[in-house]
């Protein structure tokens, strides 16, 4: 059986309908935020490990 989040997340991937809704900007700042929280976090790995 699939869980109820994993079936959220798939709806949420295949119906994008619920993206008009949100705010493109507020939609793409999420991105960046997520972005930029993974290139910090790659370059303190990379600091870690000098």
């Amino acid at each position: 059986m699939n869980s109820p989040v994993r079936s959220w997340k798939v709806w949420c991937f295949q119906d994008s309908s619920w993206k008009e809704n949100i705010p493109w900007d507020l939609w793409h700042l999420h991105q960046i935020i997520y972005f930029l929280n993974l290139f910090i976090f790659s370059i303190l790995i990379n600091c870690l490990q000098v």
